[in-house]
């Protein structure tokens, strides 16, 4: 029998329903015993830890399993309490522990991480008990892995609470006006001693999608209605606002891909149209061997893109290693397709693919999920080139991480920033591990913009207007300018602007590679290259 750091605590939780917040039990009144599990080790009370009482301290060994925790006794019900609280202290910092919640001493109805992040300070945790039928143990595994070293915690205040009745939802934020910008929403719940935590969700997610903490991500312009939902057992109450969303690029054309599984146990390719119109491409060799993959657009037109793999990924996975099996849409939008979240490309080397036949004169960007069902911290690295470059990161999993209990990325997406091909008219795309064992691709949408952003233009040549180099370096020379020079980099934004009467010279030494617009005289316009 495994061996368990234990100790009990026997008390029988009343089974009326008090109004405001009801303390049923604190760990300063009690004793420990022994149990049928295993002896007592190493568990004794503190006084200095805690002022006002006995804190309890448990000395945790190296290498602890999460079988390995201690335990409490109390017998309650459904609708009954709404919250476990405890608090934790330890030198330690991000340790996690397991919570089960257990009828008789096998079946378990709730088994969730959590993460001590405390630093050395006293961390409050509270555990919403609305989904739990029934319990008479409280199981506590202080556990990270089997290579964490031993660690020391302190362990004080259980109580279990009922709340009051949720009367009120107010929620506050701003308006986005940034491209792919975000608003952090803010919601009052009232009174104050009522259960806190909502449901976010959105009217329209083509517009913008929201999180399980409130982080609105804006994805074109419009006005969005937000809702927040109390999660408070048979309660309806509800708060909306509303959010302008503006400033978004306008994309010519957009591209979906679903890498992963078609075996049907392990994942999916995704049928076209989608529900919600889209024409999806389907990406299934993970190696440099797997044929080209020509690219139809989200209307079902060829693009004259094509994808290649090429440095090998280490395979693929789904459905039973930690897909998203149940997107949401207010979190996802148009990625919200079960058969596209539910399976991955992995790889735990730097694997890449490349993208052919896009227009040098236009510029794109990359739209990235993936997702890993794990309580351990697994981030992914993306890095484009063609002839600018950019990257970025996705979390993908880790204790929490899409709400309480929720150890999946189930709403981050990584929007990259705008980039060109270079002159062959491809882009690479390099996936690599940042954090965590794997790197995963779930869903790559690529959308093209023309390079002015949301209004397109011709470049124009013009006799009386003399510019050298177009494929410029150090510097550009303009000859024949009546009133003034301006120039404007593949974003969009003005980076220089000059009165000038007959020539001007611009140092153009300091600038990144890519596409820019030259604007002379405030209505001839010339595409230039560095």
């Amino acid at each position: 029998m495994k061996k368990i750091f234990t100790f009990l605590t026997t008390f029988l939780c009343s089974t009326v329903i008090f109004a405001g917040t009801v303390v049923v039990a604190n760990f300063d009144d009690v004793t420990p015993a022994y149990d049928a599990w295993g002896a007592i080790v190493d568990v004794i009370e503190v006084p200095a830890e805690d002022p006002s009482g006995n804190a309890w301290k448990i000395d945790v060994p190296a290498n602890n399993s999460a079988g390995d925790g201690f335990w409490l006794a109390c017998t309650f019900s459904k609708n009954q309490y709404n919250y476990l609280k405890f608090k934790m202290k330890s030198a330690t910092n991000n340790f996690q522990f397991m919570l089960k919640l257990q009828s008789g001493s096998t079946a378990t109805l709730s088994d969730k991480w959590y993460t001590y992040t405390g630093a050395g300070a006293w961390q409050e945790f509270s555990i919403n008990l609305t989904d739990i039928e029934a319990t008479d143990k409280i199981v506590i595994f202080p556990a990270a892995w089997k290579t964490f070293p031993a660690f020391t915690l302190y362990f004080d205040d259980l109580n279990l609470e009922t709340l009051s009745s949720v009367s009120s939802i107010s929620i506050s934020g701003s308006n986005i006006s940034t491209d792919r910008g975000t608003a952090q929403l803010t919601k009052t719940v009232l009174p104050v001693d009522a259960e806190q935590d909502v449901t976010w969700s959105v009217d329209d997610p083509t517009i913008a999608t929201i999180n399980a903490y409130g982080l609105l991500s804006a994805r074109k312009n419009g006005t969005i209605t937000i809702t927040a939902t109390s999660k408070e057992s048979g309660s309806s109450i509800n708060g909306t606002t509303q959010i302008v969303v503006s400033n978004q690029p306008i994309p010519i054309q957009s591209i979906y891909v679903d890498f992963g599984k078609n075996d049907v146990t392990n994942g999916h390719s995704t049928s076209s149209p989608d529900a919600n119109g889209n024409y999806w491409n389907n990406a299934l060799g993970t190696a440099t061997i797997a044929t080209p993959v020509a690219l139809v657009n989200s209307a079902n037109t060829v693009s004259g893109a094509s994808l290649s793999i090429t440095a090998d990924f280490a395979g693929s996975n789904g459905i039973l290693n930690g897909g998203l099996l149940i997107p949401t849409a207010s979190y996802l939008a148009d990625f919200a397709i079960s058969s596209a979240t539910e399976d991955y490309f992995y790889t735990s080397n730097p694997a890449s693919l490349k993208i052919s036949g896009l227009s040098t004169s236009k510029r794109y960007r990359f739209n990235i999920y993936s997702c890993r069902d794990a309580t351990d911290i697994r981030i992914s690295t993306y890095a484009l080139a063609g002839l600018t470059s950019t990257s970025g990161t996705l979390q993908l999993s880790g204790a929490n991480l899409g709400g309480t209990g929720i150890n999946t990325n189930n709403s981050g997406i990584y929007a990259s920033e705008m980039i060109q091909p270079n002159e062959s008219g491809e882009i690479t795309l390099t996936v690599s591990k940042s954090s965590g064992a794997y790197a995963n691709i779930s869903i790559l949408k690529i959308e093209e913009f023309t390079l002015g952003g949301t209004v397109g233009f011709e470049p124009l040549s013009t006799s009386d207007i003399h510019v050298y180099p177009t494929h410029f370096n150090d510097q550009i020379t303009i000859k024949g300018v009546k009133q003034s020079v301006q120039l404007v980099n593949s974003a969009g934004q003005l980076i220089y602007s000059q009165e000038v009467v007959s020539d001007a010279i611009i140092n153009t030494s300091s600038f990144n590679k890519g596409f820019y617009l030259l604007v002379v005289d405030n209505n001839k316009k010339i595409k230039l290259i560095k």
